[in-house]
């Protein structure tokens, strides 16, 4: 499964260069930054970049919450089946790795699909199904990630998936 991976490019036809693939996750971040705001939340993309996302969201009888997440659009998740959840990138804890950045909410897009969840919930789920990360697109990027099956992320609870419009 993990060779799917490994060339995007020869998978997934609307992405042929790095250039690409950075507008389709830019574009699913505005769309879950929008998504946010249309809730009631404030919501932004961050200028120092340690985050995707910052989310405000008032608590009654508690105030300000305030959390960080990571988007992650994933091009090849519909034609796998599987969701590639991010633990290393240029050869550093990233994504869901315990020693990364470790955001408070995850988003994986999926399609026309986001699945919003708690980090700390996929990094259980991943330890109890006792997943290995895996390379993943370019070696000199020395990326990995934990292929989840979109249905066992479907059935997780805690996990919250949106149809996006437009």
């Amino acid at each position: 499964m993990a060779r799917l991976y490994k060339h995007q490019r020869l998978r997934e036809p609307k992405v042929h260069n790095w250039a690409e693939k950075l507008a389709l996750g830019e574009s699913f971040e505005h769309r879950i930054v929008e998504y946010f705001k249309s809730q009631g939340h404030m919501a932004w993309k961050p200028d120092d970049r340690t985050y995707d996302l910052r989310i405000n969201i008032e608590v009654p009888f508690y105030g300000t919450l305030p959390l960080t997440g990571e988007c992650k659009y994933d091009a090849m998740a519909k034609s796998t089946g599987r969701l590639a959840l991010q633990t290393w990138d240029g050869g550093k804890p990233r994504g869901i790795h315990p020693k990364g950045p470790c955001p408070d909410i995850w988003v994986h897009g999926v399609g026309d699909e986001a699945w919003i969840i708690k980090t700390k919930l996929i990094q259980g789920l991943v330890e109890s199904m006792g997943l290995s990360s895996q390379q993943t697109g370019d070696p000199a990027m020395r990326a990995r990630c934990v292929l989840l099956p979109i249905e066992r992320a479907r059935k997780l609870v805690g996990g919250t998936w949106l149809r996006l419009s437009g």
